[in-house]
């Protein structure tokens, strides 16, 4: 074989791999770097679940319910969108897996100076990275998230743009033989002085593994994400937010659930809480200086569900040590799931297995909330719902002015 054949095979093979990132590929590809925000759900297997389509059935239900309620333009407009997108393919028989991470903390610590008086202003470039990947079943195309874009429009508030100036501008995304398209805001300068940023960033949308996955995010975030893809590489979140997903809740790690999320809390929000704490240590409201005291040794927080016949939810505090996380469980099962619990009562008129579920319990250096939604909870509170809403709102008497019990 001649050194133009070698040289041509090369360039095949190498085309051949730029284009050929697998979906799974295009998912481990898809994570900022350094994030300190992560989620995922595994699509197939929650929305494949008993407790999930009753879930569906409920949110359908009261979506009715609302909808004969209101009939207003804009519901109208939503469920005109809302099959626009199951057309698109974008809907829970499609859908394979979801991720989504940011990193957020330079974001957090400017805010958290401005709030002391500076000035909030952020560069997208260098202080927030965003990136969303949905992995699908059947491809969904370009042309096809085009027209999902159009109707997107549509449903938008008529003053929209007078609510955040500037006009919406498309173009098309081609990097790393990924294809897709851009959105931004053109923005005058004089507007720009208003903003918390010097220029819009430029949001994009890019179409992997031959249209099974599309990433989205801050430009940069989704070409380097493309990069990766091609590459076969994986980025890794922060040191911090890898011993949340890690570590273990429930016995088993995050990262081994089909549904989670973790979000690391940066150091001058919990420096700030401390700050707090010493301000408000006589605050006369009961709860208040718990809340703050295990604020400020809050290291993150992580969410699970587990998806069956029933749904069995976690909110998860990960706090400095045991003691902190003892400490926290007894304040909330006393002051506020106990509140909720009374609320509860006194709204539904019965102990329901809802609330009858909510517990907070201790594991490690961490303290959850735990609860669990049955398919007679979702009965019970839709019947509930629709019966409120059937209710005529209670009219008051009100004492006619020329009424005047003191006349003579």
């Amino acid at each position: 074989m001649s050194k133009l054949s070698l040289f041509a095979a090369a360039a095949v093979f190498a085309a051949a791999q730029l284009h050929a990132a697998t979906p799974e590929a295009a998912m481990n590809a898809a994570t900022v770097p350094g994030a300190d925000v992560y989620g995922y759900a595994d699509c197939a297997k929650v929305y494949a679940a008993p407790i999930v389509k009753k879930l569906t059935e409920f949110s359908d239900k009261l979506q009715s319910f609302m909808k004969e309620k209101a009939a207003s333009d804009d519901m109208k407009k939503f469920e005109v969108f809302k099959e626009a997108c199951k057309r698109a393919g974008i809907s829970e028989d499609n859908l394979a897996a979801i991720s989504y991470s940011l990193n957020v903390g330079k974001i957090i610590d400017k805010a958290i100076k401005a709030s002391d008086g500076g000035e909030l202003k952020i560069d997208f470039a260098e202080d927030l990275g965003i990136l969303l990947a949905v992995s699908v079943k059947k491809p969904v195309t370009k042309d096809t998230l085009n027209k999902l874009a159009a109707e997107f429009v549509k449903i938008l508030p008529d003053d929209f743009t007078d609510e955040f100036p500037g006009k919406a501008e498309t173009a098309d995304f081609t990097h790393g033989g990924a294809t897709g398209f851009t959105f931004t805001f053109k923005i005058d300068e004089d507007d720009l002085d208003d903003m918390p940023f010097d220029k819009p960033p430029v949001l994009s949308i890019a179409m992997l593994a031959g249209d099974k996955v599309f990433v989205a995010g801050f430009d940069k975030d989704v070409k380097a994400a493309v990069d990766r893809a091609n590459k076969g590489e994986k980025a890794e979140p922060s040191a911090e937010l890898k011993k949340l997903l890690d570590s273990t809740l429930g016995g088993k790690a995050l990262s081994k659930r089909d549904d989670y999320a973790a979000i690391v809390m940066p150091k001058a929000f919990r420096d700030k809480m401390a700050e707090l704490e010493s301000e408000m240590k006589d605050f006369p409201i009961a709860g208040v200086v718990p809340a703050l005291q295990a604020a400020k040794v809050l290291q993150g927080l992580r969410i699970v569900a587990e998806y069956g016949d029933k749904l069995d939810a976690t909110f998860n505090l990960a706090l400095d040590n045991a003691e902190s996380a003892n400490n926290f469980k007894d304040f909330l099962q006393i002051n506020v799931l106990g509140m909720a619990k009374m609320g509860l009562f006194q709204i539904t008129g019965k102990n329901t297995a809802f609330a009858e579920s909510l517990a907070a319990v201790t594991d490690a250096a961490s303290t959850s909330i735990n609860f669990t939604i049955t398919s007679a909870d979702l009965d019970f509170f839709l019947d509930l719902i629709k019966k409120k809403l059937e209710t005529p709102a209670f009219a008051p008497f009100f004492m006619d002015e020329d009424d005047d019990d003191d006349d003579d």
